[in-house]
């Protein structure tokens, strides 16, 4: 049985807020999900979406989750459930890459079949 995670970090800045959306896809044994990570400074929320309504476009760096869009143009967030309402977009330019592994001390463990 083999066990995988893939994510993709988009962290927005401004100088009195910060929010982190993190779209993944999650594969434990014959059972395959996806979800959508949201943090903000005060609170964090994780929305689980079937495996089917995920797609990933390699040739535009692109990543959906049904109406939700994530690539190196922006993010498009349309997320309607019971406990969480977001909706909006954000046009990326200039991208600057992360100064650090985001992983921490987990980057040195060794994961292998």
């Amino acid at each position: 049985m083999h066990n995988y995670f893939c994510g993709w970090y988009f962290k927005c800045q401004s100088d009195t807020q910060t929010l982190a959306v993190i779209p993944a896809i999650h594969r434990s044994g014959n059972r395959s999900s996806c979800s959508l990570q949201l943090i903000t400074d005060d609170n964090a929320w994780n929305i689980s979406f079937p495996y089917r309504t995920f797609r990933k476009r390699i040739r535009r760096l692109c990543v959906d989750i049904r109406k939700n869009h994530f690539g190196t143009g922006g993010i498009v967030l349309d997320i309607k459930n019971a406990g969480l309402r977001v909706s909006g977009s954000v046009t990326f330019s200039d991208l600057s890459p992360i100064r650090y592994d985001i992983m921490g001390p987990f980057s040195c463990i060794p994961f292998g079949s």
